[in-house]
């Protein structure tokens, strides 16, 4: 079992490229695991702000002193399900001028909340395939989750285990060899994997070959 990448942090600001970019609109995309909140443009300050509601004040996530190049990226990983949130970001111009980009608001929706991004590769698999998933922020807040792995036959019966544990928020990956819980090769056929992860569940497809 392995954690390819575990989020111990509530943001990451991106620096990219070097040449400068006029500023564009504010934008606010959520992709069932993260919010990310971007602005081009290059700026020597600028400052991050949520409201929790559409009637909320707006608190600062964020003050970066040392600006951005070409984009200012802001991820957020807090964002609980069926909440309204809106974004803007504060900006110094390079001549002093103080400017504002948005506010951008959305609900995070209950289904897209509960993505799990999961999936097998190699599939087909010969010998090994790793089984990959996401905790996400909408899932996990600031603690740690039940989350179970398992092999299925066709006929819904379990053939073997793979992780069992209570995981924080991140994205995670275990190996599947091929064999059931006793240790010996499943036979040519097709199987599914279900990855459980407190109230979200997904399933997969996976196609063994036996030479």
């Amino acid at each position: 079992m392995r954690v390819v990448w575990n989020a111990l942090f509530a943001l990451i600001v991106a620096v990219v490229g070097a040449s400068t970019a006029d500023a564009q609109e504010l934008r606010a995309t959520y992709d069932g695991r993260i919010v990310k909140v971007e602005l081009d443009g290059t700026y020597p300050q600028y400052i991050v702000q949520r409201a929790d509601g559409a009637e909320a004040g707006f608190a600062t996530l964020e003050h970066s002193l040392t600006g951005c190049t070409e984009r200012c990226t802001y991820i957020d990983l807090e964002a609980e399900i069926d909440a309204y949130y809106q974004y803007r970001i504060l900006v110094e111009m390079p001549d002093g001028e103080e400017r504002t980009f948005g506010p951008v608001g959305f609900t995070i929706d209950a289904k897209r909340g509960m993505i799990l991004s999961s999936k097998g590769a190699p599939n087909p698999m010969r010998g090994e395939t790793t089984i990959s998933w996401t905790v996400p922020a909408t899932i996990a807040h600031r603690s740690e989750v039940p989350t179970r792995v398992a092999i299925f036959d066709p006929t819904g019966r379990e053939v073997r285990t793979l992780w069992e544990a209570y995981s924080p928020l991140g994205i995670y990956q275990v190996d599947w060899d091929g064999t059931d819980s006793r240790g010996t090769p499943v036979p040519t056929g097709t199987y599914f994997y279900r990855v459980q992860v407190g109230p979200a569940d997904e399933v997969g497809r996976l196609v063994v070959l036996r030479r």
